[in-house]
């Protein structure tokens, strides 16, 4: 869409007939006519295609996280169905043998819960302790029954306890080679948001095109306060329960096929620093602290904020970032104070990509993928 597209509202959207200012409102009313009268119109900032401006890139990109997300988890489970395959086939031999016609009449046949046990094979968060009381019973001795059948079920589940562990607790994954979707997903996330991102640009320049110095210093204080917090909450505090990165090293997991490794190397931070700084911090300035101050919100001047609207990016900034609260709670304030200081989104774009960038060093100099 061309520049002119994007106008502001016209002037017939103005009332001056009112008589109030900017501020909205008409103060000499008396009481009974407020109610009754419309609030006066104020000129809008971004105009009509304002949504599609601030929302739709922002709103593209976390669907397509979110579907990345289940595409990992989709993955995950089939590749841990793939895994258990083992401790399958030994039930199943198990079963066959102890079920056999020959111990039909046999008192301890229902000691075994055969149906119980291949149940917690299938079951993706099955605990240890479940295994283990449904097993018991295959390690007394049966009448009639060669307990040496058995010995590979046994050993089978010995290999397989630490395994089924890790997916009770949530915390397995499958061999970096089953792994390769996360690049992949990422890039097409990245690039079909940089096209919603492209088609919308012209907008952006609708909030006056203004960056100062400090959007320098807020970034660069941002990503030593961003560190030190996620240090202090992940090794002292422990506050992370959820919400944890990817934490994909490229390095490793790609380095069979290096081109591909650089591509993706330079695809995350086009992400990191030219994407996600723009579209989230229109998001979030342009939409939704303007937004919680009033439902018109396109009418709120850029850099003006009442305390609710501040109170709700800090807890954006946490909500987003559940892996890094405080961390993420000191970044959002400081780059909110910043918004207000020099009443310039593009400023706290400049700071979150400053930030976003040394970060990104920061991490592929010390390895500390989980805050990728």
């Amino acid at each position: 869409m061309s520049q002119d597209d994007m106008t502001n509202s016209e002037e017939s959207d103005m009332k001056p007939e009112n008589g109030a200012g900017a501020t909205g409102g008409s103060e000499s009313m008396d009481s009974s006519d407020e109610s009754s009268t419309p609030r006066e119109r104020r000129p809008r900032v971004f105009g009509k295609y304002a949504p599609f401006i601030v929302l739709v890139p922002f709103v593209v990109y976390m669907s397509g996280l979110m579907l990345a997300g289940w595409i990992k988890n989709v993955s995950v489970r089939i590749a841990a169905e793939h895994e258990k395959g083992p401790l399958r086939t030994a039930v199943a031999v198990a079963k066959a043998y102890a079920l056999d016609g020959r111990f039909e009449d046999a008192e301890w046949r229902g000691d075994i819960d055969w149906v119980r046990l291949e149940e917690l094979v299938q079951d993706e968060h099955g605990r240890v302790d479940d295994f283990e009381d449904v097993m018991r019973p295959l390690d007394s001795g049966k009448e009639g029954l060669d307990a040496s059948e058995f010995e590979n079920l046994r050993n089978t589940w010995t290999e397989f306890k630490p395994i089924i562990a890790a997916m009770g607790a949530g915390t397995w994954k499958p061999a970096q080679k089953q792994r390769s979707y996360y690049p992949k997903t990422y890039a097409i996330v990245i690039g079909v948001t940089a096209v919603f991102t492209l088609i919308a640009f012209p907008g952006y320049f609708k909030a006056p095109f203004r960056i100062s110095w400090l959007s320098f210093a807020v970034g660069a204080v941002g990503v030593v306060v961003w560190i030190g917090l996620w240090w202090l909450n992940q090794e002292v505090l422990h506050l992370a329960a959820s919400g944890t990165r990817e934490a994909f090293n490229p390095f490793e997991a790609l380095k069979d096929d290096p081109t591909w490794m650089y591509q993706f190397l330079a695809i995350r931070f086009a992400g990191l620093v030219l994407i996600v700084p723009l579209i989230e911090e229109f998001f979030l300035r342009g939409w939704l602290m303007r937004y919680i101050d009033d439902p018109d919100w396109d009418e709120i001047p850029l850099g003006e904020a009442g305390k609710m609207a501040i109170w709700g990016a800090t807890i954006y900034g946490v909500v987003a970032h559940m892996g890094e609260p405080l961390a993420a709670a000191a970044w959002f304030s400081m780059v909110t104070w910043l918004y207000l200081r020099t009443k310039s989104v593009w400023d706290c774009v400049v700071a979150h990509a400053v930030t976003n960038l040394l970060l990104g060093l920061y991490v592929i100099k010390t390895g500390t993928w989980e805050l990728w």
